[in-house]
């Protein structure tokens, strides 16, 4: 959950280069078929949204979703540095049934040839007062900044990543028979009134000083810095804190909170030109951690290194990381390889890890919750994979990925441990295509998901579909229209469930499974040059489907919800 990473990795190298930004650019999507899955934020019940469910409904990947049992923070997304001609602001804003209101604002600006800036806000919020499930409204807003400068001989990167989050935790319904008899919202739930607050800043700068003018290769120093904070607090009152196991402190209500930071620096040699990158460094990093009455702090000390070549059509990327001080024998190496040719692209990745549980998860205090690990033992991660893209005429993706996690500690009836599931693994493999007839576009996937016998929280089956008819209509062929359904259908899967006071996912012990539906959406919207406005119906099946049927345990499947947006993108 707290990571001890180095600095990310899209901030690993300056480019010398920008990507560029164009009229065909879109906020969040250039395909108008794509607002029937990017563009909608999919309901859920689940506490805080889709932007944490590590099992929705259009989740991809399960291997990632992993990490939700183990981290309540949501991942930030890749900021590109774009290069852009004219100024370029995005904007997207969707409203849907019971409060759910997303807001998504893109801004790029090249103030000089040398400055770039990218600005980015993400809001996905429940209203408290209407919401799906009593309880269960909250707030999620992502704000995030990069800055490039790309000067001769000095090349600057700024950046700043802050996410806030509340989310209101109803424990799920108390009484499953009533959901084919009444609305959802009108269900009594467990828990009334907890509620968490979690904060998150990732902010930093990366500084390359060459000792040459020479365009085409550079060499100097590299220096970077970083700051993670994450601060989280727990509130709860009333009757349900006596039904816990455990109480510890305060029978009548319940404030927990903890808090960590980490301050990291680090600092080589690199070298540059337009086929390699080489970056060599050492770092130091100091963190501090405070939870109701313990306080930890340490140094670490390690080497790390970045590693980008690019010759014609093959494009490698890799990083390496190994601390002997303080955290001594973690290691992370981290790579990529891409082929691209004008038919086909292939590709592969490699990622190795052996850290230590994150700070969180070695000591913990709370009012129903505590655990403390006195043997700490490194915990190894090995995921490989690879994709083939064909381009031409019948186009079709194909994507294989397996991941084995060994020695990992997982939540289990509120303790940490790592005996009952020593090694997990999960593999994925999935296959997407296009096919067009006139007017009519159907896109299909299809993806077999193989778990070790330890877990079954995922499908083994997987099948979606698109269907839908688009066409320029009137004279002016500017009225860019379309109407279309999804459909999917996945296997029964074993639920999880959630656990409120920590705000993270665990495995279930109990026999309660999703059971395979058809599940069905309808869409249509048009677009007239920068300016789209969509009309969504999610979940129409909940009209003849059971609506006893669960994503996680306690949280039943999203009801009928109607969704209007739009999106307009600015030049100017």
């Amino acid at each position: 959950m707290l990571s001890l990473r180095s600095i990310n990795a899209q901030y690993a190298i300056v480019t010398t280069t920008s990507d560029t930004l164009g009229y065909d650019n879109r906020v969040l999507t250039k395909d108008l078929d794509s607002i029937s899955i990017s563009q909608s934020g999919y309901a859920t019940l689940q506490p805080g949204g889709n932007l944490i469910s590590p099992g929705g409904l259009f989740q991809t990947d399960y291997i990632s979703g992993l990490n939700l049992f183990r981290q309540h923070t949501p991942s930030f997304n890749q900021l590109k540095n774009y290069y852009v001609g004219l100024p370029h602001l995005g904007f997207y804003y969707s409203f849907a049934s019971r409060g759910l209101q997303n807001v998504h604002v893109d801004y790029q600006h090249t103030i000089a040839k040398k400055f770039n800036i990218h600005l980015v806000y993400n809001g996905h919020h429940l209203s408290e007062q209407a919401g799906f499930l009593r309880n269960s409204g909250y707030k999620n807003n992502v704000i995030q900044l990069l800055m490039n400068y790309n000067g001769e001989r000095y090349k600057g990167l700024y950046y700043l990543n802050y996410y806030f989050g509340q989310r209101r935790s109803s424990q799920g319904v108390e009484n499953n028979s009533l959901l084919n008899d009444y609305p959802v919202q009108l269900i009594p739930v467990i828990n009334q009134t907890a509620s968490s607050k979690l904060t998150t800043v990732d902010a930093g700068t990366q500084h390359l000083l060459s000792f040459t003018k020479d365009s085409l290769v550079k060499h100097g120093i590299i220096y970077q810095n970083e700051l993670k904070l994450q601060s989280r607090k727990y509130t709860e009152t009333g009757e349900t804190i006596l039904n816990y196991d455990s109480v510890y402190k305060d029978q009548d209500s319940t404030y927990d909170h903890y808090q960590w930071y980490r301050v990291r620096n680090e600092g080589g040699y690199y070298i540059q030109s337009s086929r390699l990158s080489i970056a060599a460094k050492a770092f130091h990093q100091f963190w501090n951690y405070k939870n109701q009455g313990i306080f930890m702090d340490t140094t670490e000390i390690g080497l790390d290194a970045d590693l980008k070549f690019s010759w014609s059509k093959f494009d490698l990327k890799s990083q390496f990381e190994f601390t002997f001080i303080g955290a001594a024998g973690e290691v992370l190496s981290n790579s990529t390889l891409n082929w691209k040719d004008r038919k086909f692209d292939i590709g592969a990745h490699l990622l190795f890890e052996n850290r230590y549980p994150s700070v969180f998860m070695r000591n913990y205090s709370g009012n129903s919750v505590k655990w403390y690990l006195t043997d700490l033992q490194l915990q190894q991660t090995l995921k490989i994979g690879g994709y083939f893209n064909w381009k031409e005429s019948f186009p079709f993706q194909a994507n294989v990925s397996w991941a084995n996690l060994s020695n990992q500690y997982w939540l289990v009836d509120n303790q940490l441990r790592n005996d009952t599931l020593s090694n997990v693994s999960l593999l994925n493999i999935n296959i997407k295509t296009k096919v067009k007839a006139g007017h009519f576009h159907f896109d299909p996937y299809l993806a077999l998901n193989v778990t070790s016998g330890n877990i079954r929280f995922v499908p083994l089956l997987d099948a979606r579909l698109n269907v839908y008819w688009n066409k320029l209509l009137f004279s002016t062929k500017k009225f860019d229209f379309i109407f279309g359904a999804t459909a999917r259908y996945q296997t029964a899967y074993d639920l999880i469930s959630y656990n409120h006071l920590v705000d993270l996912y665990q495995f279930a012990e109990g026999t309660l499974s999703y059971q395979p539906v058809v599940r069905v959406d309808i869409y249509t919207g048009f677009q007239i040059d920068n300016f789209r406005v969509f009309l969504r119906y999610e979940n129409l099946d909940t009209f003849w489907n059971s609506r006893e049927n669960f994503t996680v345990e306690g949280y039943p499947v999203a009801p009928g919800v109607i969704r209007v947006g739009i999106t307009w993108d600015f030049f100017n």
